[in-house]
């Protein structure tokens, strides 16, 4: 910091150290109670993100493939160089179970492990590289996002499917095959762990936290119509359109389709 600089108001709180720092104590300190107490513990990407907060540390190399993940992942306070992998630029879908298995390889022996973060329809495309994760006895983690669906595709295809009291169908070519994925972790050697309420998740990180014999891979239930709420708040409905028809001006009705900036999924 330059000698005789002042820092703006609020600029210690917007760190990302301060902020991270914040989340990790609210998601820790309240856990508990906020399990206990909640009659809805169903997984959510964000209770979901919540609960990760807690759990990423400075120790694990963290992949995160080219879905939804993309966005609430981007949140993480990452303190080692090269241990936050993303493709926001080439956008390969399903990169992240392949490209677990280098990162592990180049990692040196002792608490250092790779997390990946994949989609389930981004992991059936590459999803054999568990096999040579548990061959060489990494202990990789991978957190499978299973909403059974092809996310970013249905939001660029027919985005009216996402709000969750929507009726609209989904687009039958953005469903996809449905696995069992903690058998099909088992089969190849790694340890499946399911998911589908935030106590089962908050036990099964520390599960996982305190396996370092072989990969492990948590499929993670999220319901089919949630949103990162990263994406769920840039869901805006249209201003109404001014028109000018024969020198008059006249204001049509507001469209209340939902509109959504794609930048970084197109």
């Amino acid at each position: 910091m330059a000698r005789g600089w002042t820092p703006p108001a609020g600029f210690a709180a917007a760190r990302r150290t301060s902020k991270a720092a914040q989340l990790r104590a609210d998601t820790t300190g309240s856990r508990s109670a906020r399990l206990t107490n909640s009659s809805d513990s169903r997984l959510t990407w964000e209770s979901t993100f919540q609960l990760l907060h807690g759990f990423i540390d400075e120790n694990m190399l963290v992949i995160a493939d080219t879905s939804f993940v993309l966005f609430p992942a981007a949140e993480f306070l990452i303190r080692k160089r090269k241990y936050f992998i993303a493709q926001a630029a080439w956008l390969s879908i399903g990169y992240s179970a392949a490209a677990t298995v280098g990162a592990s390889m180049t990692l040196p022996k002792g608490p250092a492990r790779v997390v990946a973060l994949a989609g389930d329809g981004g992991f059936q495309m590459t999803a054999a590289a568990l096999s040579t994760l548990a061959r060489y006895r990494k202990p990789a983690i991978v957190l499978l996002f299973d909403n059974g669906i092809y996310g970013i595709e249905q939001l660029l295809t027919n985005k009216a499917f996402y709000p969750e009291e929507s009726q609209e169908p989904l687009d039958f070519f953005n469903e996809l095959a449905r696995w069992d994925y903690v058998k099909y972790a088992e089969a190849l050697g790694c340890q499946g762990y399911l998911a589908r309420t935030q106590v089962e998740l908050s036990a099964t990180l520390a599960a996982v936290q305190a396996s370092v014999e072989r990969p492990c891979l948590i499929d993670i239930k999220l319901p089919a119509r949630d949103l990162p709420p990263e994406i769920r708040a840039s869901l805006q409905p249209t201003a109404s359109i001014a028109q000018t028809t024969n020198g008059l001006t006249t204001a049509e009705e507001p469209d209340s389709r939902p509109r959504i900036a794609l930048a970084g999924l197109n």
